[in-house]
């Protein structure tokens, strides 16, 4: 695309009667190669431009270059073009103007950002002259002056790159809200948890640990101490050797503390002559041996723990770590751990909620580390 900006007419026509059309990029506009170039018509009077103007309108050049630049200051020569011309709407629809931006004179020099472009745009719609009529419609065609292939897309990299930002604002401020708020709504969760299992269980649970104190005390006798209450745990799900999730359970428990001078070996004997003993107790371990400070019986679902204690077993009660809560409802008396005796233990699980991981960039960690419990 060829610029005149001679003020000779018979330049213009010999230039524009040699002009072709050509789509304009990939559009499906068309538009001479031949453009006429009005950067130096500020001090020229009406009849000049229009002389300009005139010879290549009947060569057939239809196209005027503009800048917001042109003129010694901002719109200048857009303004002087509107006010020389006062083109009628008809002849308005049979050009094509096109205008530049993005040199800015004062500093930095070039602003392609997208709030200047825009904004150049505006003053060229709202350009300040008694022919606004026409400035509303002065830029049809509007590129960067200057470009090159960084600055020619300058205003959509930085629209991008604040959407980009806005985008990524709002993911951290979402992401900073559910790390404060996760922990209290999980928390939350848990305690209705524990309280809906609590009322749902703790009545047929103390039942059940009333069966096992009848059906020992023919071999046992009365329990020395009775511990009754409930406990809770925050525990994780590995997932191979990741950690891929956690969770708080929790337990009723009732622990019953027998004195006992038989040895181990009688009491178990005597114990799997009660009625129902397997179920409640689980089978007899037949060929391990009977060790202190271990179950008496193997394992079975729903049974309670028994074990024999003696003075090589360590204490009956101890201090709850740092994700581990107990609510006891009846505490053991301080003088039940000397000498021999048998555990019962029985534990029944109430509540299990699922914490998933704390919104953190590695590893899975918990969303709170000690359980929560009603009240």
């Amino acid at each position: 695309m060829q610029a005149v900006t001679c003020h000779e007419g018979s330049e213009v026509r010999r230039l524009g009667g040699a002009h072709e059309n050509r789509p304009l990029g990939k559009s499906e506009t068309q538009v001479p190669n031949v453009v006429l170039g009005l950067m130096r018509i500020m001090d020229s009077p009406d009849d000049e431009i229009r002389t300009l103007v005139g010879p290549a309108r009947d060569a057939g050049i239809d196209f005027f270059d503009h800048a917001d630049i042109y003129g010694g200051r901002m719109h200048a020569c857009e303004e002087r073009f509107a006010q020389a011309m006062r083109l009628s709407p008809a002849e308005r629809a049979e050009i094509t103007i096109q205008t530049k931006c993005g040199i800015v004179p004062d500093g930095p020099y070039f602003d392609f950002s997208y709030e200047h472009i825009v904004g150049q745009v505006v003053q060229d719609f709202e350009t300040i002259n008694p022919l606004r009529r026409f400035s509303r419609n002065l830029c049809e065609l509007g590129r960067p002056g200057r470009p090159d292939p960084c600055r020619l897309y300058g205003c959509r990299m930085s629209r991008t790159l604040r959407t980009v930002a806005i985008a990524l604002a709002v993911l951290l401020v979402g992401w900073l809200a559910w790390y404060l708020v996760q922990p209290l709504y999980l928390q939350s969760k848990a305690r209705g948890d524990v309280a809906s299992g609590l009322a749902a269980q703790r009545t047929s649970f103390e039942n059940e640990t009333r069966l096992d104190t009848a059906l020992l005390e023919p071999v046992l006798g009365s329990p020395g101490g009775v511990r009754t209450g409930y406990y809770c745990e925050v525990v994780h799900d590995d997932s191979g050797w990741i950690v891929s999730g956690w969770r708080q359970e929790c337990f009723l428990r009732t622990t019953s503390l027998y004195p006992t001078t038989d040895a181990i070996e009688k009491v178990e004997a005597a114990i799997v002559t009660l009625p129902g003993a397997d179920q409640r107790f689980g089978p007899r371990w037949g060929n391990v041996g009977l060790k202190a400070c271990s179950r008496l019986f193997s394992f079975a679902p729903g049974a309670a723990e028994v074990t024999y204690r003696d003075e090589s077993c360590p204490v009956t009660t101890r201090p709850d770590d740092g994700r581990t809560t107990s609510v006891d409802w009846q505490s053991l008396p301080s003088a039940t751990g000397v000498g021999a005796q048998v555990k019962v233990e029985r534990t029944r699980r109430i509540s299990n909620t699922e914490l998933g991981c704390a919104p953190t960039p590695l590893f899975c960690q918990a969303p709170f580390e000690k359980p929560v419990t009603p009240g």
